[in-house]
């Protein structure tokens, strides 16, 4: 069991909160005030990734966040992985610095229980179903929708959450334009990017160049990442259209260093991935999206000296290909969505020359109902593989306005998580319920509170064991968000964990404990500030001597310093870990101390 002292680091974020939100005056708030935290409850505010349409949060039964553009600007981040570590209920171990590896958790479920998506293409891979989030750029990001829960009734192998990564469109109402940005720092640290977006006749387009490097040759931390991307629209008949996008990702990276055992990890990737979608308007009322997708991935894993049961050389090679039908039919109190999914994959490894291939099949339904301020949204699903045979999973939800302002939602599910190729055919499964509330009653705040419990069987104890287990997880999330006061936000995210071995009844080594997120934002007159402090406590693997004595602070900052016409000149710069502390979880992975990089932003 983990000692109670790190406890201690709730407190300070929670008092904080207390005494800015006291200091608020009693008065009525101005509409722009609640504008933000109302947005939950307008019909403007669609998310997609609950039942593959687009639908308002209020009739969402699923614990849903969402990270916008402007979210991820006010962070200065650089990888999606990056921007992950700061939202309630993710466990991010984040290694060494920008570029590498980001090991990802939702509510302690581990990341091959987790499907990644960007533009419907999936980036989890085939041999061990790792979704590589820290060689993700930003640039092109305009929003991530991430579902916290099972999600298999509508995506499938989907046990512990969905991350749905949406892209940028093409600008609509020009003909030209973008941003070029560069910045530079310590650790050796670059970061150049580029955008081009608009509409030239009938098509829209939208490019996006970036590259990132680092070099903290104390921490062993080294990275070159370089990616493209770019996205086509063109609009056919009747409302109809077709939309192509592709990105391509390669670089190398040196993470990971344990001297006593002569340990260095080198890592070099190349990966590509595209998708092909035809929208259709059949009627007023019924819509069909047919998607084709594919990817390829090339995975080169060295070690200076053989670690554990690792390979000292790991080469993967994986290609799939895959596509999508599915059909929407809205009515004023209905949204009827069903469809399939199929998918073909093959992975050849040097290890294990021609692993094998993965073909899956797919069939979902769902319904979203809504009769006064009540919502209902069932939800089926059935699965066939020719690696781990079929499964059916399904969801109840429901969603009830008690107020104008305040919204319960509930919901029950059973899914299950695709076991790795490299692991067998035994099929992971969960039993999972939650309940909460989101509330804006307090004229100054907004107040959102989720209880869970799953329970998962054939869990795998590690991925490189056969041995599975019965796990449960349950817990709670917090979050307050403030209005603004003088330009002035706060927003306060506690997650509380406990991940426990139903066999033996100890919790779970390398699960997270709890997690603490804090963001105070400044934003005025083209002026903006962004502290945010994020901590993890986990349940610790003693062999490998984590370490966990402090919040993680940096301090995004960013100023419009000239507009020219159309042309916008940004400052902007960033202290990570503020206070220099030691937060991670293997001390061969041990994160960077202090460190500070500036740059200038562009926009035409």
């Amino acid at each position: 069991m983990p000692s109670t002292a790190p406890y201690s680091k709730i407190f300070p974020a929670m008092i904080l909160l207390v005494v800015f939100c006291n200091a608020l005056p009693g008065r009525a708030l101005a509409n722009e005030d609640m504008e933000t935290l109302q947005l939950y409850y307008e019909g403007k505010d669609l998310v997609v990734s609950a039942s593959r349409t687009p639908k308002p949060l209020s009739q969402v039964a699923e614990n849903i966040t969402i990270v916008t553009a402007a979210d991820i600007e006010a962070l200065n981040a650089h990888t999606v992985g990056e921007v992950l570590a700061t939202v309630t209920g993710v466990q991010m171990d984040q290694r060494r610095g920008p570029g590498n590896s980001a090991n990802l958790m939702i509510q302690g479920a581990p990341f091959w229980h987790v499907l990644v998506l960007i533009d419907g293409v999936p980036l989890n891979n085939l041999s061990d179903s790792f979704p590589d989030l820290g060689v993700i750029p930003v640039q092109f990001v305009e929003r991530i929708e991430i579902i916290k829960g099972p999600a298999s009734s509508s995506w499938g192998s989907a046990l512990g959450g969905v991350i749905n990564i949406i892209t940028k469109s093409p600008a609509e109402e020009r003909r030209l334009g973008g941003a070029l940005s560069a910045s530079v720092g310590e650790q050796m640290t670059n970061d150049y990017r580029g955008e081009l977006t608009g509409t030239a006749g009938n098509v829209g387009y939208y490019l996006a160049g970036t590259n990132l490097s680092a070099d903290a040759r104390h921490f062993s931390n080294r990275a070159d990442e370089t990616g493209l991307y770019g996205k086509l629209r063109w609009p056919l008949a009747n409302q109809d259209s077709l939309l192509f996008t592709i990105g391509y990702n390669e670089g190398v990276r040196r993470e990971g260093e344990l001297p006593s055992v002569d340990f260095l990890e080198k890592i070099e990737h190349r990966y590509l991935f595209s998708s092909l979608t035809l929208t259709s308007t059949i009627t007023d009322q019924l819509k069909a999206d047919l998607a084709l997708r594919a990817a390829t991935r090339h995975l080169e894993n060295a070690h200076s000296a053989a670690f554990g049961n690792l390979p000292v050389t790991f080469v993967s090679d994986e290609a799939s290909y895959g596509g999508s039908a599915k059909l929407s039919w809205r009515q004023e109190l209905q949204t009827l969505v069903a469809g399939a999914d199929f998918d073909h994959g093959n992975l050849d490894q040097q290890t294990k020359p021609a692993l094998g291939t993965l073909d899956k099949l797919g069939l979902f339904a769902n319904d979203t109902i809504s009769v006064g301020p009540v919502t209902v949204t069932p939800g089926v699903r059935y699965d066939n593989s020719s690696h781990f045979g079929d499964f059916l999973s399904s969801s109840l939800g429901v969603t009830y306005s008690l107020t104008e302002k305040t919204l319960f939602r509930t919901m029950a599910a059973r899914g299950f998580s695709n076991p790795t190729l490299i692991n067998g055919p035994n099929l992971e499964k969960v039993w999972s319920v939650q309940a909460g509330f989101e509330s804006t009653e307090l004229d100054f705040c907004r107040l959102k509170t989720t209880l869970f419990q799953s329970e998962t069987s054939d869990i795998l104890s590690s991925l490189n064991s056969p041995i599975r287990e019965r796990q449960r997880r349950r817990g709670v999330e917090v979050e307050l968000q403030t209005v603004p006061l003088f330009h002035l936000s706060l927003a306060t995210g506690l997650a509380l964990l406990d991940v426990t071995d139903l066999e033996s009844g100890q919790l779970v080594e390398g699960a997270p404990c709890y997690t603490v997120d804090t963001t105070v934002r400044y934003a005025w007159d083209g002026y903006r500030a962004n502290l945010s402090g994020h901590y993890i406590r986990w349940n610790p693997y003693p062999q490998f001597n984590g370490r966990y004595s402090a919040m993680i602070w940096d301090l995004a900052l960013g100023a419009n310093i000239a507009k020219i016409g159309g042309t916008e000149l940004e400052l902007f710069a960033t202290v990570h870990n503020l206070f220099s502390g030691s937060q991670n979880q293997f001390e061969f992975y041990e994160n960077l101390r202090r460190w500070v990089e500036g740059g200038l932003k562009v926009r035409f």
